[in-house]
């Protein structure tokens, strides 16, 4: 029996649990296609002062939750042993990876934890492989220890000169960049992407209106080093830009890295080649409406010298950042806030920022064998996790005093976002929580299953190399294997239906009903 034929068998057409409640629907057919799909590949901010270093403590317990030992000391080695009491859940499982249909040349890896951190079920979870967009979860959760739920990205304007009485400011205006990867213009926050995060440039304007400028002598200076100029990591293909998959990364940036124009009366927009430049030129334009004269035009440079503050503006805070991020797959929030981190840390390159993460989550305690983290998106083909790595961030984020921001970051089976039309109708529909992955040869996802009295089990399910119908089948099997977790939980049993009516041929797969005591 194929995968997709076993899933589409496991459909309900309703739920309900209750406690001790004993329940069986019948199952329709499983909408197809994927969420939200992140980018496909070809073959194969901080403020302007670095925030200090924090550290990720233990959960605070709770009466429906397992207390963690406290990190510091820190706690022993994650447990691996496997959970002898789940050894049919286990059996399950394995049945899934006897012929997963995922081709010939594919690489699997798979890992389901419990919620003790105990090994429900390892195949091939060691083997460091392309993630696609899970990684995004690294940058999220670096993000959080490093920077804080609450932190907002602060962009200034800085008067390079003396400003007389009536209004003009002998020298340059420096518009300086924090970093802020949800600077926008009004078109792009009005008619490009509405439902996205924004820090109004125009407020900004607005400021420097306020402050008495009405002329400048020299000319609106974008300064974008935050960060070091790097715009682009290793291991992305030029064909990112073009596809607009991918943008530069710059510590200022302004509508998502692209420059706007209008073709037929429609907004278009193409990757913007400087984007401390673009920015700057969206401030004169601004600025310019509000009837500010600037002599000198837009350019870019480092401020220096003695500079006046004349007006700042702050993103919405990170926690709300990051929720996009995760829920939409926003792969240029996730490179600036990855940045970010290392620019915080002291090291405002890729290579730094990828140091400044991993010291970050150092007391998680997590394997970092055969990693690799070349940018905060996915993209690159350079680089590397492992199942077992997904996994267990998720559990140990889980079970950190971040938990709470944490899980309400993730996607959600059924629910707006890259899961939302995973699972619906299932009865694992609103019970799986986590984060996907695509890329033309990459499937992949880290989620955690929830069930009564914060039961969870944690898994990641990653598959490389994948041709033909290998995507698709690795797709059904992410699906069974959070079926059979949330079953599980839930203390479902499957059912056959006995045959009805005079066909010749009883159906194949026979229809199943789920029988569950919550």
């Amino acid at each position: 029996m194929s995968m997709r034929t076993r899933l589409a068998s496991l459909l309900l057409a309703g739920i309900f649990l209750g406690a001790g409640f004993l329940w069986s629907t019948n199952r329709g057919p499983s909408p197809d296609g994927n969420a939200a799909p992140e980018s496909p590949a070809p073959a194969a901010s901080p403020t302007s002062e670095p925030s200090p270093s924090r550290t990720i403590a233990a959960r605070p317990p709770s009466p429906s939750s397992t207390p963690s030992p406290s990190p510091t000391p820190p706690p022993a080695a994650p447990p691996r042993e496997e959970a002898l009491e789940h050894a049919a859940l286990r059996a399950a499982l394995e049945d899934l990876l006897v012929d997963p249909g995922t081709g010939p040349d594919s690489v699997l890896g798979v890992v389901v934890l419990d919620a003790s951190g105990a090994t429900v079920l390892d195949a091939g979870g060691d083997e460091p492989l392309l993630p696609a967009s899970t990684q995004k979860l690294v940058t999220a959760a670096g993000a959080l220890a490093q920077l804080g739920p609450e932190h907002r990205f602060t962009t200034t304007a800085e008067a390079a000169g003396s400003i007389d009485a009536d209004g003009t400011l002998a020298g340059d205006l420096i518009l300086v960049g924090g970093g802020d990867p949800v600077l926008a213009s009004p078109v792009f926050a009005a008619q490009v992407e509405p439902n996205r995060p924004h820090t109004p440039l125009a407020a900004l304007a607005d400021r420097i209106v306020a402050a008495g400028v009405r002329r400048v002598t020299g000319r609106v200076v974008g300064d974008a080093t935050v960060f070091a100029e790097e715009h682009m990591p290793a291991g992305w293909d030029p064909g990112y830009l073009s596809s607009l998959n991918g943008v530069r990364t710059a510590g200022l940036t302004v509508d998502a890295g692209r420059s706007l124009g209008v073709r037929d009366g429609r907004v278009t927009a193409s990757p913007s080649d400087k984007p401390a430049l673009q920015a700057a030129v969206q401030l004169q334009i601004l600025l310019v409406e509000r009837g500010v004269a600037i002599d000198g035009g837009a350019g870019t440079g480092a401020a220096s010298g003695t500079t006046t503050e004349l007006g700042r503006i702050d993103s919405p805070p990170l926690r709300d950042l990051l929720a996009h991020l995760v829920k939409t797959s926003d792969n240029q929030l996730a490179d600036g806030i990855f940045r970010s981190v290392g620019a915080a840390g002291g090291d405002p390159t890729w290579t730094g920022s990828a140091a400044a993460i991993r010291d970050t989550l150092a007391p998680l305690r997590l394997d970092w064998s055969g990693t690799m983290v070349a940018d905060g998106s996915g993209l690159s083909r350079e680089d590397r996790l492992s199942a077992g790595f997904l996994a267990r961030l998720d559990l140990e984020m889980s079970r950190s005093e971040l938990a709470n921001e944490w899980e309400r970051l993730m996607a959600v089976s059924g629910e707006p976002g890259t899961l939302r039309r995973r699972l619906v109708g299932t009865v694992a529909e609103g019970r799986v929580r986590g984060k996907t992955g695509t890329l033309r040869d990459v499937r992949s996802i880290a989620a955690a299953v929830t069930g009564p009295e914060d039961a969870r089990y944690h898994f990641a399910v990653v598959g490389n190399r994948l041709t033909g119908d290998g995507p698709t089948a690795v797709r059904s099997l992410q699906d069974e294997i959070a079926l059979l977790l949330v079953e599980d939980l839930y203390g479902c049993v499957r059912v056959e239906v006995p045959a009805t009516g005079s066909a010749a041929e009883p159906p194949s797969p026979p229809p199943v009903e789920l029988q569950c005591a919550a």
